[in-house]
């Protein structure tokens, strides 16, 4: 059975504010998105930042982030009419994470 690292609201946002500054982790037309080396260094920055946290659990921990925020995104846009469904709360990390909305 696989331990989980448990990332708080605080390391939720410095990692997401850490990824928005650099784009070769979530923008695909980035020139240095392709590069492993380029990107394996960033993790290892973000992994030296959050101290606690390793660079595989940093990945991970981003992707559910992302994968979250596009779900809650999709379930957010709602058609019109007698149909239309209530719209669900806002995720909390929505904001932060407004800036894959352009690098997607």
């Amino acid at each position: 059975m696989s331990s989980k690292t448990l990332f708080t609201l605080e390391e939720d946002t410095i990692l997401a504010e850490f990824v928005s500054k650099h784009p070769c982790l979530s923008d695909l037309r980035n020139s240095l998105y392709k590069d492993q080396h380029v990107r394996e260094n960033v993790w290892k920055e973000v992994s030296c930042i959050l101290k606690t946290k390793s660079v595989d659990d940093c990945k991970k921990r981003w992707r559910n982030m992302k994968d979250t925020y596009n779900k809650n995104k999709r379930s957010r846009e709602v058609g019109t009419g007698s149909a239309t469904r209530k719209k669900p709360s806002k995720w909390q990390l929505s904001d932060i994470l407004s800036f894959l909305d352009v690098a997607t």
